[in-house]
C-alpha cells in the first residue's frame, strides 16, 4: 500500500473525527454552542466518525493535488477511509442505541 493511500485513510478515519470532536468540544466549552437536549458526547463521537465519509470533495482535492499515478492511490485511500469511518461510526451508533433501549 502506498504512503498516499495510508495518509488519506488516516486523514478520514483519524483527522476528521479529531477535528469535528475537538471543535465541538471547544464550541461547547467556550459557550458558543450548547448540546441539544438528549444529545450526548458519545453520539457526537459517532457523528464525528461519520464525518469521515467523504467522496466528492476528497476526490476533487485529490484530483487537483496529485498526478495520474498517485491519483489512483489517493482514490483507494478515499474509498477505504470512507468505508472504515462509516463502519466505526455505525458500530458506535448501534452500540449506543442498544444501550439506550436497555435502560
Amino acid at each position: 500500500m502506498q504512503t498516499v493511500t495510508l495518509a488519506v485513510i488516516a486523514g478520514l478515519v483519524l483527522g476528521k473525527p479529531i477535528g469535528v470532536l475537538g471543535f465541538s468540544w471547544l464550541a461547547v466549552r467556550s459557550g458558543i454552542a450548547v448540546l441539544a437536549p438528549g444529545l450526548s458526547w458519545p453520539f457526537i463521537v459517532a457523528g464525528s466518525f461519520l464525518a469521515g465519509i467523504g467522496f466528492t470533495m476528497s476526490v476533487f482535492i485529490a484530483d487537483l493535488a496529485f498526478d495520474a499515478t498517485m491519483l489512483n492511490a489517493a482514490k483507494l485511500g478515499i474509498l477505504s477511509g470512507s468505508a472504515f469511518a462509516a463502519t466505526i461510526g455505525t458500530l458506535i451508533l448501534l452500540q449506543l442505541t442498544r444501550l439506550e433501549t436497555r435502560t
